[in-house]
């Protein structure tokens, strides 16, 4: 069993509840200007991500718009693209695909799954959802149902799962706090699965990391979260050599 533990930090309130239900606001990399009085760029090749390369083992970031990069001016400052780059320093051999779609509930995810999963050659999928659940006050347990399903179907197609966790703020209610805190610690248990508590860990409560939306990361905050990604990602990551013995 692999799981990782770091000391949970309490996500500002600001997170959740002035600006958390922008998670669903609107498509790609983008939200809503008027409702969050964030102005979208101007259409630029910058705003169009690399080919698929058929030929690289993948890693894909599936979640909401955390993973999307909402707000951001360009895909190229998403954490995953960030990743991206840490990878190809680091000589291994994987492309990294953004799978984040904006207002996702876990029940949204798993149902788009199937068509995440019929990219070919995935070795690893960063499994980041529960915000947009949690500001609907879904029950956890439907949340843990829906999160078991995707990480059975990831798994059964052969790949790896760092599942990532979002940590609720404490004016939802010390009850349901904790039931949320340990559904992630649960289903990472139950499901044998690589965790990483808090994704937000070191952003939510830093409002110089996060867009005027008051919810999510600007440039410098999607690279903290990078960073924790990356280091909580090591012990799934194989060199090329052992990528090319499978």
């Amino acid at each position: 069993m692999r799981i990782v533990i770091r000391p949970f930090l309490i996500i500002s309130s600001i997170y959740l509840f002035l600006g958390l239900a922008a998670c669903g606001s609107g498509v790609g990399n983008v939200p809503n200007s008027t409702s969050h009085n964030v102005d979208p760029p101007p259409p630029n090749a910058a705003q169009t991500p690399p080919p698929i390369l058929p030929d690289r083992p993948k890693i894909v970031a599936f979640g909401d718009s955390l993973t999307a990069g909402t707000g951001l001016d360009t895909w190229e400052k998403s954490y995953p693209a960030l990743l991206q780059q840490d990878i190809d320093r680091s000589g291994f051999d994987y492309q990294v695909l953004n799978q984040g779609r904006p207002g996702d509930t876990s029940k949204a995810a798993l149902e788009r799954l199937p068509e995440a999963l019929r990219i070919a050659n995935i070795k690893v999928v960063i499994l980041e959802l529960g915000a947009n659940d949690i500001i609907k006050n879904v029950p956890p347990d439907e949340i843990k149902r829906n999160l078991a399903e995707i990480i059975t179907q990831v798994k059964t197609g052969g790949a790896s799962v760092l599942l990532c966790g979002i940590e609720p703020p404490e004016r939802v209610g010390s009850e349901y706090r904790k039931m949320v805190l340990d559904m992630y610690l649960n289903l990472a248990r139950e499901k044998d699965v690589l965790l990483m508590p808090s994704f937000m860990d070191r952003v939510a409560d830093h409002p110089e990391l996060i867009l005027p939306d008051g919810v999510h990361p600007n440039e410098d905050g999607a690279r903290v979260i990078e960073k924790n990604v990356f280091a909580a990602l090591q012990p799934l990551l194989k060199s090329k050599s052992e990528l090319k013995k499978k």
